[in-house]
């Protein structure tokens, strides 16, 4: 089957009311917050020849490799799984398949190593605490993040479609911490749902960075 508009097929790793605890499968009740829930993680059934780029397609916000292949282990965002969900979900032998666009994909996992695509940059927030005695609480401040250590980053974005935008060139490495604009950093995986990497990490984009610092 041959793929179109940049779309991959992806077959969920667990259905959204389970829990998966090493090798134990417990159920959760999803009516009161499906998304919290959502899987996010899935394993490549296939993808396209190649990636279509065009400044007058929004469809195609930048240009960028193919990289995933099938077999592999990716994490997508929340919304496009959602949606695709939705829209395009099919039943294979008892198993769901979703078709996602490839800039909704994250990272990947290949034979045990992660690879971030889509000009991403995987962080771990690093709490502020402030020198006040006004109570500020907890919601506020894991929404508050501004600054993070690297762990890992795609490469840099080389086009957009919107001629404004661009990624800067300076180079970045694991251990850099960074100042990057506020809400702009989003939870990898939900925290009771942490398959692809046991550690708090966020993503952002790379032109979300305002500021590098270099130990």
């Amino acid at each position: 089957m041959k793929l179109l508009n940049n779309l991959v097929e992806v077959k969920l790793l667990r259905d959204d009311d389970e829990l998966l605890l090493g090798d134990k499968k417990l159920y959760v009740n999803t009516q009161v917050s499906v998304e919290e829930h959502r899987c996010l993680v899935g394993l490549v059934v296939n993808v396209p020849e190649t990636l279509s780029f065009s400044k007058g397609n929004p469809l195609t916000p930048w240009k960028v490799p193919m990289e995933l292949k099938p077999g592999d282990l990716v994490i997508m965002k929340r919304n496009p799984v959602s949606l695709a969900t939705r829209d395009s979900m099919k039943i294979e032998d008892g198993e769901r398949i979703i078709y996602i666009k490839y800039f909704d994909i994250v990272a990947y996992k290949r034979e045990g190593e992660v690879n971030v695509i889509n000009g991403i940059v995987l962080i771990e927030p690093i709490i502020e605490t402030p020198n006040s005695t006004v109570f500020i609480p907890e919601l506020a401040k894991k929404q508050s993040h501004t600054r993070g250590t690297v762990v890992m980053m795609a490469p840099r974005i080389e086009e957009y479609i919107e001629d404004h935008k661009f990624d800067f060139k300076e180079e970045l490495f694991a251990g850099d911490i960074v100042t990057f604009k506020r809400y702009s950093d989003i939870p990898l995986e939900q925290h009771m749902h942490k398959f692809f990497d046991k550690r708090k990490l966020s993503r952002i984009y790379r032109n979300d960075i305002m500021l590098i610092e270099r130990p």
